[in-house]
């Protein structure tokens, strides 16, 4: 994101009232329009129309996880995933904790 400075020219870093605007929302905000994962990004409807939000949300992170092929001994690394489940799928899906 960038912003125009005092001076006319191109900043990098976001204004601090732009960020402060999205990320100082409550979780209770959130709940209101995500689904019990809250998995802040885009769903997966796959070809089923009658899938809830919270089945289109999940087949999203298995199809993610499906396509790392993670075996025994692999290490995944997340990042900063929000409210964990992207993170917490492969845990419930393997013997990883």
């Amino acid at each position: 994101m960038t912003s125009q400075g005092e001076t006319g020219g191109t900043q990098l870093k976001p204004p601090v009232e732009a960020v402060r605007s999205h990320y100082d929302k409550s979780n209770e905000f959130f709940k209101l329009w995500l689904d019990p994962s809250m998995t802040y990004s885009c769903a997966y409807f796959e070809e089923r129309p009658n899938m809830t939000l919270e089945e289109a949300q999940y087949a999203k992170r298995k199809l993610a996880l499906d396509k790392l092929n993670l075996e025994p001994g692999m290490t995944l690394l997340d990042i900063g995933c929000g409210w964990a489940p992207p993170c917490a799928t492969p845990c419930r899906s393997t013997t990883s904790t």
